[in-house]
């Protein structure tokens, strides 16, 4: 097995002066290969250990990064799940990641 990343990218705007430039940060979660049929969900909230009970992610992550737009500036706390069928893993570790 190899071990690889999951990137969850959240993507936050910055006002200057009236002019909007997307900033993007990037939380990194090891995961092996996973096999086939597994895809991730994602779930941030904004304190250490209260993460959304629903995913950030409309539909299933099928790739090895997830780009959450738009993003509010702030502290976000991640953590993700793989699934395949109806099975569920637990969730992994939590990362962090500021917005300025």
């Amino acid at each position: 097995m190899r071990l690889r990343l999951l990137l969850v990218v959240i993507v936050g705007w910055c006002s200057i002066f009236w002019v909007c430039s997307p900033t993007t940060h990037s939380v990194p979660f090891p995961i092996t290969d996973p096999d086939a049929g597994v895809t991730f969900n994602a779930y941030c909230g904004v304190k250490p250990g209260a993460e959304t009970t629903t995913p950030i992610n409309t539909a299933p992550i099928t790739t090895l990064t997830y780009v959450y737009k738009n993003a509010p500036a702030g502290t976000y706390y991640c953590k993700v799940q793989a699934v395949k069928g109806s099975q569920k893993s637990l969730m992994s570790n939590e990362q962090g990641v500021t917005v300025p």
